[in-house]
């Protein structure tokens, strides 16, 4: 397992990484959102192979691409204050493709590194739905 998360990264696994995105979703600060990636596929694959590449394999990522903004987006038009908007975090598009690319990669290995259990833990408070 070690060996198949060490290896670079390949186009057809870049390709699904991009496809696996919701479409039409706010873009990053760049102003860059997935269907970019998606339309101009043909002329940007190997260019943002070498990329991905760079950023999985040699840790390559800038201080930009790690950097997130908050906007707050009104719930309805007429909101004025804060208790009436929500939060958003704006993603560089490349770091977002990367996290998929290697939530990609480690979901496979999940099972023989995690402890399964069938147990609930009453104590453990759950999530609302």
């Amino acid at each position: 397992m070690n060996a198949a998360l060490k290896e670079p990264i390949f186009l057809e696994e870049l390709r699904h990484a991009i496809t696996q995105g919701k479409a039409y979703k706010v873009p990053g600060h760049e102003g860059i959102c997935l269907e970019f990636f998606r339309t101009a596929w043909d002329v940007l694959k190997l260019d943002l192979l070498q990329i991905m590449n760079r950023m999985y394999m040699e840790g390559t990522i800038t201080v930009r691409q790690l950097q997130g903004f908050i906007v707050w987006l009104p719930k309805n038009a007429h909101s004025k204050n804060v208790d009436d908007c929500r939060p958003l975090t704006l993603l560089n598009p490349y770091y977002k493709i990367l996290a998929r690319l290697i939530a990609n990669r480690i979901r496979p290995c999940l099972a023989a590194i995690l402890h399964t259990s069938t147990a609930v833990n009453k104590e453990t408070p759950r999530l609302k739905q």
